[in-house]
């Protein structure tokens, strides 16, 4: 376990919920200042859980950054397990850490899968919103093209709603929900809102902000 002054790599996700790499991951004065108590380990594969499991609550996913690895079973029981384990985390009001080796792949992919799961969002949605808190993420197509296929059993391609494809406070269904959304559309521009929705077929500037 060590302990740094030095800038770490971590970053929030929402109140509570944070996304960093396997050093943030053993960093003593990390885990006390955000009062981590669970931590989803993305590469357990590679990495081994640092801290003792009685004080800290791990979920330890043996994902493998190659083409070869599957994400999801038959049910999905996976993307299930990562909102149940997350949720009671911060309904604790304690800290939830995410993290992988470098946390720009398979870490960022359990943000995704939580936030796809948990709100109902589109993929393209989920990767706008995790783009906007980190900006090195770097999750390789083999990931991506499972997301797209998870996406379309949640329903969300075959049934969009706004509340799924754009930021519209339409739909939004609770208040941590909402400070996402507020988060994410205060961050840009009036040109970003029109590129991105204006002229996508989106919703406009005045039904976003």
């Amino acid at each position: 376990m060590e302990s740094t002054n030095e800038i770490i790599n971590i970053s929030k996700i929402t109140e509570g919920f944070f996304l960093g790499d396997r050093i943030t991951a053993t960093i003593d004065d990390v885990i006390d200042k955000f009062k981590i108590s669970h931590i989803v380990n993305a590469a357990g594969t590679d990495i081994h859980n640092e801290f003792d499991t009685t004080t800290m609550q791990y979920l330890t996913l043996n994902w493998n950054e190659t083409p070869k690895q599957s994400l999801f079973n038959s049910k999905d029981e996976i993307a299930s397990k990562i909102v149940m384990f997350i949720d009671k985390g911060i309904k604790k009001g304690e800290g939830v850490l995410v993290h992988s080796v470098r946390g720009q792949n398979r870490a960022c992919v359990v943000v995704l899968i939580y936030c796809m799961k948990k709100y109902g969002w589109s993929l393209r949605k989920s990767i706008d919103y995790i783009g906007s808190k980190k900006h090195d993420v770097d999750i390789p197509i083999y990931f991506l093209n499972q997301l797209a296929q998870f996406e379309g059993r949640l329903g969300i391609t075959e049934k969009p709603t706004i509340r799924s494809e754009t930021w519209s406070v339409d739909g939004v269904k609770d208040d941590d929900e909402m400070i996402m959304r507020n988060t994410y559309v205060n961050g840009l521009s009036v040109k970003e809102i029109q590129m991105k929705y204006g002229r996508m077929g989106g919703v406009g500037v005045k039904s976003l902000v």
